[in-house]
């Protein structure tokens, strides 16, 4: 039963230390090489009103960070709140901090203009019962080594990545994203980049259209990220991973569903790819609407209903049009017949879940059936993150 005596609060800098304290009860010891870099976070979190507390009276028992992200749909950027560092102190479980504090973190993300918000769910209930639902996943191939080394690499076309490529690597990313028509992957930031490509254990390679980032993961590699908009940089730079085969024998890999490297080497990943799930909420829908791009679709023109009273931005009636991979989100009447959602039916239909899955869970009701099979193709997605948060 939640508690009355719970509130809501920016975090105060002189309760960084407790903050540390819960997360410790919840998930371990924290590294001492990380505690710096923690605490700097979270003093950036806290300048910036991206961290949120629950108190009981005047004692820290929940925090909750966000942070922010640009994640792509359509091959568009939308402005995206990362949920992160959720942490409860374990005797107020059960007692409605998770609940207050999801909610507060949600109404701060439309205060500070995140069109939408995803997180990766410890207790996915909780997350759901405050409009954030099941999007996609994160997916990690293994990949036999020799198997990489054999696509042929060509020296000439691959230099060294530094600190000072981030900004390539970046507008390499952003270019890849936008071509392959991304949904759900999000930009990494600049100086997160230069930090990695500084780390002595990390090694990055370039090539005129792709770059790689990677790194030991035990005795194997793991690479972070991949892209090319060739054929020969993917060879290339997929065979440089490889050519550490006679150590590393297995390279494990973060990629989208559809990575061209499943078509380079057919059956070369060896089928333990693991996935870990994670959820989207939308806090502003007209914003989200309007700045997503969609597939090519017949023209869609609906009455909206969306019931959500967490976002302000969502709750209400709206007409949803959508044609030529643009939409609108504008508000109107109220209208008989109109398709009627909450946030989780609106979260997942955004994600590219068909209507018809969604009227089975009851999701979603109302609304005409022709006009489903209109909305599926233009919503239609294979979302994917590559990087927990």
């Amino acid at each position: 039963m939640a508690s009355t005596t719970l509130r809501t609060a920016d975090l105060a800098e002189s309760d960084l230390e407790l903050a540390l304290d819960i997360r410790t009860r919840s998930f371990g010891p924290m590294p001492d090489a990380h505690r710096d870099d923690w605490f700097s976070r979270r003093r950036e979190a806290i300048e910036a009103g991206r961290l949120i507390g629950v108190y009981d009276g005047s004692t820290l028992v929940a925090h909750a960070m966000l942070r922010p992200f640009q994640q792509y749909w359509g091959g568009r950027e939308l402005a995206m709140a990362g949920i992160a560092g959720v942490v409860v102190a374990p005797d107020y479980r059960g007692r409605g901090a998770a609940g207050a504090l999801l909610s507060a973190a949600g109404r701060r993300a439309g205060e500070l203009g995140d069109a939408i918000s995803a997180l990766y769910p410890t207790v996915p209930g909780v997350y759901r019962r405050v409009g954030w639902e099941v999007a996609g996943s994160q997916h990690r191939i293994a990949v036999d080594a020799d198997r990489l080394r054999a696509l042929g690499h060509t020296a000439g076309g691959v230099r060294r990545a530094d600190p000072n490529s981030a900004d390539l690597l970046l507008d390499l990313l952003r270019a890849h994203w936008v071509r392959t028509r991304a949904n759900g992957p999000k930009l990494l930031e600049p100086e997160d980049v230069r930090e990695e490509l500084a780390d002595p254990d990390t090694f990055g390679y370039l090539t005129d259209d792709g770059f790689v980032i990677y790194g030991w993961f035990g005795n194997d590699l793991l690479v972070t990220h991949l892209i090319g908009a060739s054929e020969s940089s993917l060879r290339a730079l997929w065979s440089v991973v490889g050519s550490g085969a006679s150590i590393a024998k297995t390279v494990h890999a973060y990629v989208g569903p559809r990575d061209p490297v499943h078509l380079l080497l057919g059956l070369g990943a060896d089928g333990t790819t693991q996935q870990a799930r994670w959820m989207l909420r939308l806090i502003d829908a007209s914003t989200a609407i309007a700045d997503r791009g969609f597939a090519d679709s017949a023209p869609v023109e609906v009455p909206l209903t969306i019931v959500d009273p967490l976002a302000p931005g969502c709750d209400g009636s709206w007409r949803l049009r959508i044609a030529d991979g643009s939409g609108t989100l504008e508000a109107a009447a109220e209208a008989d017949g109109s398709l009627r959602l909450g946030p989780n039916g609106l979260a997942a239909m955004y994600a590219g879940t068909p209507l018809a899955t969604l009227r089975t869970v009851e999701l979603a009701t109302g609304g005409r059936p022709e006009d489903d099979r209109r909305l599926d193709t233009a919503f239609a997605a294979d979302p994917y993150l590559l990087e927990f948060f």
